[in-house]
């Protein structure tokens, strides 16, 4: 089992077996731990990659829910958040010293064939505004009845939410209110969409919140 505890910088460190995760500055950060005998049991690149999987495995299953349905062409023995750490390897950063850092503008929560559904996020006094431009175009990649979905992550704290917005061919306006414990410059938010059957999704777009 993994324990957690908070760090001198008082930011909360994660040890799970051989490899430390843990906050600094804001930014998800894991590193293997130096233990006796470590040189000769592992190489530099496999401590990057136990590194890499390690911190993307987390933040995937912090957003299980999200990633279960983002990924729904995967194979059929994969988990969604399998897919999720196999799709954002290219984007963990290599910081030194075994340890790495994850782009959240470049993660992907979802990918797939259909086109990005045209959504925008703001925020006001009773939360966070999302809003859907409707796409009156019918393509194969393209269709009314699309799911658009919207996410809500902190990765600092590992909270996420995500919901159903509207149809991709309707004009709609959701807002989200959210607990105080919540930490709003923290948040980062993506958009993207599914078939009306869950078959099929876009990737996910990183949305960049609109000054008021």
């Amino acid at each position: 089992m993994g324990k957690i505890h908070p760090d001198l910088a008082g930011a909360f460190t994660r040890t799970i077996g051989g490899t430390v995760y843990y906050m600094r500055y804001g930014e998800n950060l894991a590193r293997r731990k130096g233990v006796q005998g470590e040189n000769r049991q592992f190489s530099d690149a496999q401590v990057l990659q136990q590194s890499k999987f390690g911190l993307l495995n987390t933040v995937g299953c912090s957003m299980r829910d999200v990633v279960e349905v983002g990924f729904p062409q995967r194979k059929r023995t994969q988990s969604g958040v399998n897919a999720f750490v196999q799709e954002n390897q290219r984007v963990c950063r290599e910081l030194g010293g075994g340890e790495v850092s994850l782009n959240y503008e470049e993660m992907l929560c979802a990918k797939g064939s259909l086109h990005p559904p045209f959504v925008q996020v703001s925020r006001d006094a009773n939360g966070i505004v999302f809003t859907n431009r409707p796409m009156a175009e019918r393509t194969a990649s393209m269709q009314g009845n699309d799911r658009v979905m919207v996410v809500v992550f902190d990765p600092v704290d590992g909270f996420c939410r995500s919901l159903e917005l509207c149809k991709r061919g309707d004009e709609a306006m959701e807002t989200v209110t959210l607990p105080d414990y919540w930490q709003q410059e923290n948040l980062v938010f993506y958009a993207f969409a599914i078939s009306a059957g869950g078959t099929r999704a876009s990737r996910s777009l990183y949305l960049v919140p609109e000054e008021g």
